[in-house]
């Protein structure tokens, strides 16, 4: 279980520039940060279409794949 939190605790840190982009717009709620199997997943209810696609733009910047 140790292995999985520190995976956790890696792809945050991966993605913190994703989460911090999503506190600071304020046009998405985010409701949770998990592990699904070994990818991370973030749950977030957007405003807008445009809200979450703004999102994904930021995931991709920071891993496009």
């Amino acid at each position: 279980m140790a292995q999985q939190e520190q995976r956790l605790e890696q792809l945050k840190q991966k993605y913190q520039p994703v989460l911090n982009f999503i506190q600071q717009q304020g046009q998405v709620r985010l409701q949770n940060v998990n592990m699904q199997g070994d990818k991370l997943f973030i749950r977030g209810e957007a405003s807008s279409e445009d809200a979450k696609n703004k999102v994904w733009d930021q995931i991709k910047l920071v891993d496009p794949a």
